[in-house]
């Protein structure tokens, strides 16, 4: 019985850090359109590679201390980086604007 309450409390837990994770992308995806919106303004590439790596390489490094899978960081970061290229801008998501918003704990 113990070792069923201990999987119930740590399930628990990876739920409370997967909300967490979710309300601090929904917070990245925000300062992003934020972002592009300037870069418009300032007329500037709304790419830059450049930058792209050096996050990447940077993450790789932090998850390396941190023991997260390079694989896993690469894929993240990558589908992250092509998905705010392709779709641009969070005014465009109309969930946003209707969503609850999520406690977190």
């Amino acid at each position: 019985m113990a070792n069923l309450q201990k999987l119930s409390q740590l399930r628990k837990q990876v739920e409370r850090i997967d909300k967490a994770i979710l309300k601090k992308l929904g917070e990245r995806f925000s300062v992003t359109s934020e972002i592009q919106e300037l870069k418009k303004t300032l007329k500037m590439p709304a790419t830059q590679s450049k930058r792209e790596k050096e996050l990447l390489d940077a993450y790789l490094e932090l998850g390396k201390e941190l023991g997260v899978p390079k694989l896993l960081i690469s894929r993240f970061y990558t589908e992250i980086f092509s998905f705010a290229k392709k779709y641009g801008n969070m005014k465009r998501w109309n969930y946003r604007k209707t969503s609850k918003k999520v406690k977190s704990q």
